[in-house]
């Protein structure tokens, strides 16, 4: 079982990690563990990575390709799978921040994302009440396409009377 530092830019270049010597209890750990294990990019393939890709995992006699991720992470899966063929399984596992998947409650992501964006709007609400009198305005920019989930997620932060 091959992993890739920092996802398909590590791959890209090189940065593939044996994860087959991995003991259990320490894989057991990582089902919990955020991308920090191995890393992430944002990266959208650039023309012939995807052949690169594909090549790679044949020369490595990987059988079949994971990747998690969002929209663009779909889009890479979808374009390493027509580069391979038919001779490596390819699997785009969805996981995205925005809560914009079709058929979900909550997309594997959005909670974690969510708390935080309620942490920090209650912090920076906090901050910018003591310092009022020199900065009364902050403003908190979230990411989610054309999804307002995680805007909506700041409300959680709201004070109960």
């Amino acid at each position: 079982m091959l992993g890739m530092q920092y996802g398909v830019l590590g791959a890209l270049q090189g940065q593939l990690v044996d994860l087959s010597g991995v003991d259990a209890a320490r894989l057991e750990r990582l089902k919990r563990t955020p991308s920090a294990a191995l890393g992430s990019c944002r990266y959208h393939l650039q023309s012939g990575d995807a052949e690169r890709l594909a090549a790679l995992c044949k020369q490595e006699d990987v059988a079949a390709f994971v990747y998690i991720g969002g929209n663009d992470s779909a889009d890479t899966s979808l374009q390493v799978a027509r580069a391979a063929g038919p001779g490596l399984s390819v699997v785009g596992v969805p996981k995205t921040i925005d809560n914009d998947l079709a058929g979900t409650d909550h997309c594997p992501g959005y909670g974690s994302a969510a708390r935080f964006v309620a942490q920090i709007t209650r912090e920076t609400a906090l901050d910018t009440q003591a310092m009022r009198a020199t900065d009364p305005i902050r403003l908190i920019e979230v990411m989610g396409r054309h999804a307002g989930w995680l805007p909506a997620a700041a409300w959680l932060a709201r004070e109960r009377s």
